[in-house]
């Protein structure tokens, strides 16, 4: 009888234990709140013409990446962690080039005013030759656009379409199929992604 009592009382304080390490993980108030990985941001940019909603715990940049001759602005989402923020202020020493991504890239195309596929298949800028040649049809955001994957330091998956003066290239890098960063590019980006 007194082992029974013995290990029920064990029993009661390892749960107490176990109750009381789970409830620091948690802060005050965070009890029925929506985890930041469901909040969204919302981007416009009215220079592009272009809105759309992205993670909350993703961290935005935007630049010019041009040459005099040719305009190539960029959009760049990158989970917003301690080793990405080290990665952007040149901190981190990482044998690698920089992290998996979700970017926006708008090419300069009134000049030569290239055709979607030109643009595929001619230029180093879509990727396009390090995939197995293949690509499908479809449309985003109500235009025309084209889908393909390519393999390079990352797995990429872009659509590209024709817009104003520019071929616009929507892509995201990742390391497996099943990387969350492919998903919210799917299921966040692509699907709120609006042309004004």
């Amino acid at each position: 009888m007194t082992k029974q009592i013995i290990i029920i009382i064990v029993l009661i304080a390892a749960v107490a234990i176990i109750g009381s390490i789970f409830s620091f993980t948690k802060g005050p108030g965070d009890e029925g709140r929506e985890p930041s990985l469901n909040t969204r941001k919302s981007y416009s940019n009215d220079i592009y013409g272009i809105n759309f909603e992205y993670p909350a715990n993703y961290f935005l940049e935007e630049r010019e990446v041009g040459t005099g001759e040719r305009g190539h602005y960029q959009i760049m989402l990158t989970e917003d962690t301690e080793e990405n923020r080290r990665l952007r202020q040149g901190e981190a020493t990482i044998a690698r080039e920089g992290p998996t991504a979700i970017t926006i890239d708008f090419y300069q195309n009134n000049i030569e005013k290239l055709e979607l596929y030109k643009w595929l298949t001619e230029t180093n800028q879509s990727n396009f030759k390090l995939s197995d040649g293949s690509y499908m049809s479809l449309t985003q955001s109500g235009k025309e656009a084209v889908s393909y994957t390519w393999d390079g330091l990352y797995t990429g998956d872009t659509v590209a379409l024709l817009y104003k003066d520019n071929i616009v290239a929507l892509s995201v890098t990742y390391l497996g199929p099943d990387d969350e960063i492919r998903k919210d590019f799917k299921n966040v980006v692509l699907t709120t992604l609006t042309f004004k």
